[in-house]
């Protein structure tokens, strides 16, 4: 399972000249926090970095038709996500939201 994480947002020193945006990334498998800290004069400038590197992220999941349909009658034969992810070099998560697409339905293991 990839790892996925919940945020926070955390004002500190609110009402000083010293004031930080503290952002918190836990991770939901192991609950270890990682912290990141800017002065709130730059919040600006921290969102408008953040939207564009999920703009630069945001990249079409489709995977190519033969492929696909290929991935779907090995998936069907018992080859699992991961020997597909090994085999095809595209990660677990790709392949399962592209073999949902096609109306199989995965369940969690």
């Amino acid at each position: 399972m990839d790892n996925e994480y919940d945020y926070k947002t955390i004002l500190e020193n609110e009402e000083s000249d010293t004031a930080f945006v503290v952002l918190k990334k836990i991770s939901q498998k192991n609950g270890k926090a990682k912290l990141f800290k800017f002065p709130v004069e730059n919040i600006d400038t921290v969102i408008s970095l953040l939207y564009n590197t999920k703009e630069s992220l945001t990249v079409s999941t489709d995977i190519e038709t033969p492929i696909l349909d290929t991935m779907v009658s090995l998936f069907l034969s018992g080859i699992s996500l991961e020997d597909l992810s090994t085999q095809y070099n595209y990660s677990k998560k790709r392949i399962r939201l592209n073999l949902e697409k096609k109306g199989l339905i995965l369940f969690d293991s």
